[in-house]
Formats: C-alpha cells, structure tokens, sequence
C-alpha cells in the first residue's frame, strides 16, 4: 500500500457514533512478501498499513513527518544476495533515529536474523522499542503482542469519584463497553453531571472515565477537586512502567540476562509500591477493591488488576508482606507466555493446548531473563490454572494436593477474568460479581467444587 495511506489528514482516531477508537498508521519495513503477508495477518484489521521494500523509502516517509504508530523493520531489508550490507547498522540506527525523533512515542519492534550481530549494541531510544531475534517463538504473534501492549491504549482514567454533580468539563469523557471493547460518550464537552449520570455510574460499579490522551492537558487547566489529577497520573504512570516491564520481558536481544533480571526485578518492585501507594489513598481497602480496578479487556489491566487483588485481599487477610510481595509479582508476570502463544478460546471448556502451554512459557521466558524471584512466585505462575476438582492444568492437581497459597492465587485471578466477562453483559459492582463467583464455584455440576471452598469462605468474609 502506497505513502497516501499516511497523510497529515489522516487522524490516528476515529470516531463513529460517540464511540472512540484506534486506528494506527502501521510501516512494515521489509523485502519478503510472504513475511509481510504473515505479518498483516497477525495484525489489527482497522488500522492503515504501508509496506515498504528500502530504507530510503522509509527515510522519505520520516522525513516528510507522516504519522507513524508502529513500526516493523525486517533486518533482512538490510540485505543483498543473503549478504548484509556494509556499514548496515549504521544504516539501521540512523533510520531508527530519525524516526523517534519524528515520532517519539512510536512502538518500534526490529526483527533480527538469528546470526545477526547488529542487535549487541542497539541502543534504544524509547520504552516501546522491542528486539527480537527470528526462530525465538513466534516473531509474528510476538509482534502482535507488542502492539497490543504499546499502541492499544489512547486514553487517560479518572477515577468517577472525583467528578461532581452540577459541574461542566472542557474535555469528552467516555466509559468503557468491554462487549464492543470501545469507548462511548459519557459526558460531552461542556455538558453538566446530572445526579442521574453520576448514580447510575455508581449503582453499575464504573469506578473510571476516560479522556483522549491529547486532551488531557486541558483538563490540567480545571480545578478538579484535590487529589484527581494525582491518582490520574500515578494510575498512567504506572501502566507505562508495567508497559517497559513486559517490553523487557518479551525483548530476546539481550545477551547480559543477569544484569538484566536484576533490572527488571528493580522495575518490578517499582511498579508493585506504586500499587500500593494507589491503595493506599482510598479511605478503605474494600473501597479500592471496588473502584481501582480496570474495566477493559486486556493483558495490561489483567495483570495491574490482579496485583491490586493480591495486595488488598493479602492485607486483609493480615498475609506478611513478604507474602504479598510475591502474590503481586506473579500477578504482574504469570500471562507472559502469552505473548508467543495462538490461543483461541470459544467456552469455559473449549481451551486448546497451545493456550494451556502459556503457562510453561511464561516459566521459561522468566527463567532465561534470570529475574532474581522467589520459588514461590514461580509455582503461582504454574498453578494458576489449577482447580480443585483437578479439571485445571496443566497437572490436573486435585485437592490439597497444590497449595493454599496458589488456591488463593487461582480464585483471584479467575476472579478478575469473570468479573470483566460479567461486564460484557452488564455493568456490576463487584461484589455483585463475587456473589454470583463464590455461588458457580461451589455449585458446579462436578462432584468437587472448583475452588477450594475454605480460601472461597475466606474472601467471601471480605465481602
């Protein structure tokens, strides 16, 4: 597809009856047909891709200052006569340069032949910048996932606490249908909360709103009340440091691991006291529970939800805190192998094998990286597809016969998961969503419920 499907008209948005959404601007660097075909397929359906087949096709595009959202370089456009060209990497990091300089928050993934050398001393210039090594998992479904993680989100949260009935605001703010996977109007620029709007927010426990990124300055200029703007802006930073987290973690160039898992470790303990700090300005651990977690159906919500279960729940169960260290750390690292898994799941029973085995490549991925955790941390990554009916994987452990720790950690995360399925249908508090958990895990059709029923009485006492 030619150049004029990047144009300064083009607006990376589009809007469609109030609903909000993104359409990125995709470049694929590359000189194999069959590799970009597999590419697109791996890609979002609604979004504007340009192949191009030379490095100075690519330099034009950047120099003329068109939008770019993200970006796949195949190393092998490098290449002449399965020979590299000279001077190659300097190529490659000039291209790279000027590109970030024109698009700084553009996600860069490079794909590297497996014996290429120009990797080692690639200095990135962003977070959203991935190196992966070729025949290292799939390259296609990594770089999907790449995108899911550095372009999927466009919005800033708010928390709907902090709005106020009878007040205007300068900016459009949206809630989330987790059915569509959208966002749809809320409130339009200027117009006033009603008591109406605001209750039936509350009544349907949508504890965010949100705001286009752009917008957010403006908002900057209201004089929201004391403390909004902070949990705004901590909530964003803090997916943006889980976003660098998973971007070291999926990124296979590196050949220091040790030095690596030691910052990453560094990183991951960052993000957790963040959580915490969140936690920690609600008037109650309940009420976090209730309101902090997000609505949207995706790996970096999943795994920020979890930590904030793992974390109320650990402190309520009066849990020690080296305890609750590791329930977040899992709950921040167990999906990982998904990132080079195809999975497809259809019902609560139709789950393939290439989806069970996200559990034994999340192992692997964190083993290689050299992530200085507890052994603890690792077996909630193995067992947190257990049940006790022994129905779950990947062991099919019944019973006691896996541990109260990882019984607890498999309610919380299944937890979380069905309470954002229950969202599809209907906006509920969730509480509302545990009352209907707790009563489908302890009324199976199955001779033995599918939890362990004294960690299930245990939560259930919270609520």
């Amino acid at each position: 597809m030619g150049l004029n499907m990047f144009n300064s008209n083009n607006n990376t948005f589009a809007f469609e009856k109030g609903k909000y959404r993104l359409i990125p601007n995709i470049l694929i660097l590359s000189k194999n047909f069959s590799f970009e075909k597999n590419m697109m397929a791996n890609l979002p359906r609604k979004s504007r891709i340009c192949t191009l087949h030379s490095i100075t096709a690519a330099n034009y595009l950047v120099s003329e200052k068109y939008p770019i959202d993200f970006t796949i370089i195949d190393e092998a456009i490098l290449y002449e006569k399965q020979k590299i060209i000279e001077g190659s990497s300097n190529i490659l990091t000039e291209f790279y340069s000027s590109l970030i300089q024109n698009n700084s928050k553009a996600t860069v993934v490079i794909l590297f032949n497996e014996n290429s050398s120009n990797y080692k001393n690639f200095k990135k210039l962003n977070y959203s910048t991935v190196l992966l090594i070729k025949n290292q998992y799939s390259i296609f479904l990594m770089t999907n996932f790449s995108y899911q993680i550095f372009c999927w989100q466009s919005y800033r949260s708010l928390l709907t606490r902090d709005f106020l009935v009878g007040e205007s605001y300068p900016v459009d703010l949206y809630f989330y249908r987790p059915k569509g996977q959208e966002y749809s109007m809320f409130l339009s620029k200027g117009e006033t909360l009603t008591t109406l709007k605001l209750s039936t927010l509350i009544s349907r426990g949508i504890g965010h709103l949100y705001l286009k990124n752009q917008d957010f300055d403006e908002l900057l200029k209201y004089a929201l009340p004391k403390g909004a703007i902070h949990f705004s802006e901590e909530l964003h930073y803090t997916r943006k440091k889980y976003k660098m987290l998973i971007g070291e973690l999926i990124d296979n160039s590196k050949n220091d691991y040790m030095k690596r898992g030691q910052e990453i470790n560094t990183l991951l303990i960052e993000i957790i006291d963040r959580i915490q700090n969140i936690i920690n300005l609600f008037p109650s651990k309940v009420e976090a529970l209730s309101e902090l977690p997000f609505s949207d159906d995706s790996f970096l919500s999943h795994g920020i939800n979890l930590a904030i279960y793992s974390l109320c729940f650990s402190k309520l169960l009066k849990f020690e805190n080296a305890t609750a260290l590791d329930f977040a750390k899992a709950a921040l690292l167990h999906d990982i192998g998904k990132a080079a898994i195809a999975y497809k799941i259809d019902t609560d029973t139709d789950i393939n094998t290439d989806y069970k085995n996200h559990v034994e490549v999340s192992r692997q991925i964190l083993k290689q990286r050299m992530i200085p955790i507890s052994s603890l941390v690792y077996k909630l990554i193995h067992e947190h597809h257990e049940t006790y009916n022994g129905l779950g994987y990947p062991n099919g452990l019944i019973g006691k016969s896996f541990s109260d720790e990882s019984a607890f950690f498999s309610v919380l995360n299944n937890l979380d998961l069905f309470h954002r399925q229950q969202l599809e249908n209907e906006y509920r508090p969730l509480k509302k969503s545990w009352g209907l958990f707790y009563k489908k895990s302890l009324s199976e059709e199955w001779l033995a419920p599918t939890y362990n029923p004294n960690v299930l009485q245990k939560i259930n006492d919270i609520f």
